[in-house]
């Protein structure tokens, strides 16, 4: 598959979903946290596939089951998955990866969403695109400021990523400074609620929808 070029994809990383969610065994038991991976992953997936400006959407995963459940999905959207080329990459060698395959297949710009984001909606897409029209990256932290959960960027990128860090917000505003890349901060309520702690189960996003220019937790593993 071919991304129409100067057009945008979405690189969605998700594990098996047995595997996900394993910081909130306290509150929930094996099927349940798998149902959830499950159905944020298919949140997230249908916002993609339904902003306009996403050329297409790559999966990438570890997990027959998600790979099952992407091929299962009646959608006519552009989605493929990429399976993890080795077993013990960290989640930014991965992304690092994924980000060399779809440039190699034509992508001029990118998005990396978290899959655990259940209240993304197809307009936050579209404003991560806004925001790569005139940056060459955008960034977008957890609701603690700490984590990285979106990550736009121009293609083909130089740099690494730096998700898995508890950090990563940091590290990526850091690293893109020093890459002198023009890049904008953007705080969207809905795309910072995320889920990893019991404590996210118990919390709604934010009505904070802002953009904040220029560049200057909770750990994110794979």
């Amino acid at each position: 598959m071919v991304v129409t070029a100067a057009r945008t994809c979405v690189i969605l990383p998700v594990k098996a979903f047995a595997q996900g969610k394993t910081r909130l065994r306290s509150q929930l038991n094996d099927q349940a946290r798998a149902t959830l991976a499950r159905d944020m992953f298919l949140s997230v997936l249908h916002a993609s596939q339904g902003c306009a400006q996403v050329a297409a959407t790559y999966v990438v995963t570890n997990g027959a089951d998600v790979a099952e459940l992407v091929h299962r999905d009646d959608t006519k959207y552009p989605t493929a998955v990429l399976r993890d080329p080795r077993a013990d990459m960290t989640l930014a060698a991965l992304m690092d990866w994924a980000l060399g395959e779809v440039s190699q297949r034509g992508a001029t710009r990118a998005l990396i969403l978290m899959a655990d984001l259940p209240a993304l909606e197809p307009r936050d897409l579209a404003a991560l695109c806004a925001a790569l029209e005139e940056h060459d990256c955008v960034l977008v932290p957890d609701r603690r400021g700490q984590s990285t959960n979106a990550l736009g960027l121009r293609l083909p990128f130089a740099g690494q990523t730096a998700f898995g860090e508890p950090d990563s917000f940091a590290r990526h505003r850091a690293h893109m400074a020093a890459l002198d890349l023009r890049a904008r901060v953007l705080v969207n309520g809905r795309i910072a609620h995320d889920v990893d702690i019991p404590d996210d189960l118990m919390t709604t996003p934010t009505p904070l929808d802002e953009c904040h220019g220029g560049v200057a937790g909770k750990q994110q593993g794979w």
